[in-house]
């Protein structure tokens, strides 16, 4: 995806760190007392196309986004974004009732899991750039808290996954071993009902008679 352009300038210290075809990683570049603020809008599952959303931080210390004015207001947006998607997906896990279930919400949450990941060590090196800037430590703060949740809930998903999966394993042995038990039991009374189910089974019965006799 080609890099757009938005009604702003960048510093020529930013723009030389930039490739021409995209935006790139979600990183933070800090360049000619400017702060380049790249991120990307969470992940879908049903594809893997990126929406890049760039923020950046004039010298003064306003915030665009975009282009447009108001980046502060637009970055906290996209940070409730976020903490949304992990409210559904959390929602989602505790109404879980199927494995087929868990497969999806897993499916959705690795990507989820990545991203905010990586959005978090964005934001990080931008609280390191801009030093003791309020609302940078709150957005880095935020940052963490979404990237621990959804890594926690993934693994809880996960594991789930594991136990539903080993129970399944083990009930489906159970059921095998007790289908063999009754295979068996069937075969010790076919092989005792044989010799009086066969062809032969009148002739056999007049032997036996035939000996008690002379017996």
């Amino acid at each position: 995806m080609k890099r757009s352009n938005y009604k702003w300038n960048l510093p020529s210290e930013i723009t030389a760190r930039l490739g021409s075809e995209s935006w790139g990683a979600q990183r933070a570049i800090f360049e000619a007392e400017h702060l380049l603020l790249i991120l990307h809008a969470p992940p879908k599952a049903d594809g893997n196309e990126r929406e890049h959303e760039v923020f950046l931080r004039l010298q003064q210390g306003k915030w665009l986004h975009k282009g447009v004015d108001h980046g502060d207001y637009a970055l906290t947006k996209f940070m409730e974004d976020y903490r949304l998607l992990y409210n559904e997906f959390e929602n989602r896990f505790e109404k879980v009732s199927s494995i087929d279930s868990l497969f999806a919400i897993i499916d959705g949450l690795i990507p989820l899991a990545r991203s905010s990941n990586n959005m978090k060590q964005a934001l990080q090196t931008a609280r390191e750039a801009l030093g003791n800037d309020p609302f940078i430590i709150d957005m880095r703060d935020r940052s963490v808290d979404i990237a621990r949740g959804f890594e926690l809930l993934l693994a809880d998903a996960r594991l789930s996954l594991e136990f539903r999966l080993a129970r399944s394993a083990e009930a489906q042995a159970r059921a095998a071993e007790v289908g063999n038990r009754a295979q068996h039991k069937l075969n010790i009374l076919a092989a005792i009902a044989f010799p009086f189910c066969g062809p032969h089974a009148n002739q056999q019965f007049t032997q036996r008679k035939s000996v008690f006799y002379l017996g």
